[in-house]
């Protein structure tokens, strides 16, 4: 849940030819207590380049992290937008 005063970014993540099945999840960093989700944002299976569109929730020093499961994969991202809560 977005709360007030966070900033969220509009992202294309794309995993690119992966070594094995894997999953990607995106959060918040440097959140005090937070952990990575369960859920993931992208699910690429080895050898497939796939994108999704995914909303990632920025931590108080405006960062995110990038977790792969499994393998090694080469990751892009797009930043194609930006939402603020004043």
């Amino acid at each position: 849940m977005v709360q007030q005063d966070e900033d969220v970014l509009v992202l294309n993540a794309t995993a690119v030819a992966p070594t094995r099945n894997t999953v990607l999840t995106i959060w918040p960093a440097d959140w005090p207590g937070t952990t990575r989700p369960t859920t993931s944002n992208l699910n690429p299976v080895a050898g497939q380049t796939v994108s999704a569109a995914v909303l990632a929730e920025l931590g108080p020093n405006k960062r995110f992290n990038v977790h792969n499961n499994a393998g090694t994969t080469d990751v892009v991202i797009d930043v194609v937008g930006r939402f603020y809560w004043p």
